[in-house]
């Protein structure tokens, strides 16, 4: 869905919010997975892990040296629009995951 927005973007802040929590919440939930692993999953995330990414989202970037913010924007390339990724066919295949048991 982030590749789709950024396709479509008016803007490019809309897209970069939202990537940069994708980014985060990939960073400190993620563990040893890459990204394609990590958002293949169907697993939910506590509404505490959302409040303490909220504090994250707010100071992350403070702490952060001019490297270290250049490699976090170049990160943020995986959110976006590919032409050569077919983007119906991963829906699909996520759809086709059961749900989490709750």
């Amino acid at each position: 869905m982030t590749r789709m927005l950024y396709k479509y973007r008016k803007n490019n802040a809309q897209w970069v919010r939202v990537a940069t929590v994708l980014e985060l919440i990939h960073r400190y939930l993620g563990g040893n997975k890459s990204r394609v692993e990590f958002f293949k999953e169907r697993e939910e995330i506590s509404i505490q892990s959302l409040i303490d990414l909220e504090e994250f989202y707010n100071t992350d970037h403070i702490f952060m040296t001019e490297d270290e913010i250049n490699k976090f924007k170049k990160d943020l390339d995986f959110y976006k629009y590919d032409p050569n990724i077919n983007i119906r066919k991963q829906i699909q295949e996520l759809l086709s995951k059961a749900p989490p048991i709750i």
